[in-house]
This record gives structure tokens, sequence and C-alpha cells, in this order.
């Protein structure tokens, strides 16, 4: 597993609670400032309604993931840096903005499966204002019934 550190930050800005295709120069300039791979996949989403895109980022690197998925790491805005708002995993794709919020920031949906996990579900995440909670297969996440919302990292 990485370990991600505060890193210089570009400003990103993107519609409340919308994301936006990622241009080529501006997702050059993140994979530099987050060192990330080619295989990482990667959104701009305004998660906490401030008008500056949060980064999502999913590993895809083998190495990096289980059966029961990958890890999606969120980041911040955080003064001339970025800092890790959650690393969430196990997490399958698709990776959804749900239509609910929960103290200010988007719910996330997340796929939950493999690893053991049998019959493949959408976990709600909700945050805390805060953080959001680092495993979609235990409680607080909320198994939900049916996806909802917009897919912002598919397969």
């Amino acid at each position: 597993m990485r370990r991600w550190l505060l890193v210089p930050a570009i400003l990103l800005q993107c519609g409340a609670s919308v994301a936006s295709p990622v241009p080529n120069d501006a997702e050059a300039a993140i994979r530099a400032i987050l060192a990330l791979s080619a295989r990482d996949k990667l959104a701009l989403v305004d998660l906490d309604g401030d008008g500056v895109a949060e980064v999502l980022v999913y590993s895809t690197d083998p190495d990096e993931c289980g059966s029961g998925g990958c890890d999606l790491v969120v980041f911040a805005r955080q003064g001339s840096g970025y800092r890790r708002v959650a690393d969430i995993g196990p997490a399958q794709l698709p990776i959804r903005i749900l239509p609910t919020r929960t103290r200010g920031w988007s719910d996330l949906g997340v796929e939950v499966g493999g690893g053991g996990i049998h019959h493949f579900y959408e976990a709600r995440l909700r945050s805390d204002g805060t953080t959001y909670p680092d495993n979609p297969t235990v409680a607080p996440a909320i198994a939900l019934r049916a996806a909802s919302g917009r897919i912002v990292l598919a397969r």
C-alpha cells in the first residue's frame, strides 16, 4: 500500500458536486504532483461544495490490489498542497457520487465484492465532515439495495 503525503497543489475548479472531465494538461499535472502511475484512474469532483475539486484516485496496480479490490484515495486542497482525506479499501469499480450529502460532503458509492464476498453490492460511505470510512465492507458503511448516483470512475 502506498503512503500518501501532503503534496504541492494546483488549483482545480469545477461545478458544485459535479464530476469534471479531466483536461489532459490538468491530468498530467495531477499525475506528476501525486506521483500517479499510468494505471491509476482519477476523477475531479467537488465533494464538499466549496467550488474546488477534490481528487479521487483509484489504483489498479496489481501489486497494490487484492481479491476484494483496490484502494480509493480522496485528496482535498489544503493551502499550497493536498491532504489525504480518505484511503478507502478494498473497493471495486464503479465509484459513484450519490445524490445524498452528509456533514456537507457528498456520499460515495463503492462496489464491494470478491475477497470472500460472493454477492457484489454497493456500499454508501458517508463523511464525518473530515474523512470517509476506510473499509466499505463494515459499519459505518451502509449496504445499498440498488446502485444510484453518478459514476465518476468506471470499470
